[in-house]
């Protein structure tokens, strides 16, 4: 797939262990709700999310049935939008049309996205990653 946007929201979701800024070692505890950890590099804030569950559907509208329960693992969430600065520090391009270093990322095809999220996990997960994910594959785009 390789489909063009005109303004990607690059929400990037980390399955990742928690990692301490300080010494990129994984963190033995469990991070605090609504903590946040920061690539040096980049910039780039994720705050921790802890697992839960809720439920999810309607009953008045079509399209959302049936009511279920949904349950999530626990994740780190993009605080804020991938600037243009940030894209660039990692990829050395910016495919952006008009151009700001505080602006968002935008024209990013879910290709050169996948490999956005290949690379900061790299940097932001430590070398560690839970459920038996690589590295490589450690921080992902919703789907």
């Amino acid at each position: 797939m390789n489909r063009r946007t005109s303004g990607l929201l690059l929400v990037l979701l980390s399955l990742c262990s928690a990692c301490s800024q300080d010494d990129a070692e994984p963190a033995s505890e469990t991070p605090i709700a609504g903590s946040v950890i920061t690539d040096p590099n980049s910039t780039i804030e994720m705050v921790y999310i802890p697992a839960g569950s809720f439920m999810m559907g309607s009953t008045n509208a079509d399209d959302e049935h049936p009511i279920h329960g949904v349950s999530l693992d626990d994740f780190y969430i993009g605080k804020y939008v991938i600037t243009q600065k940030q894209w660039e520090a990692l990829t050395g391009t910016n495919p952006s049309e008009f151009v700001g270093e505080d602006l968002p990322v935008t024209n990013v095809s879910w290709d050169d996205a996948q490999l956005f999220a290949a690379r900061l996990s790299k940097r932001t997960c430590c070398g560690s990653c839970p459920h038996g994910t690589t590295t490589a594959s450690c921080l992902r785009l919703p789907t």
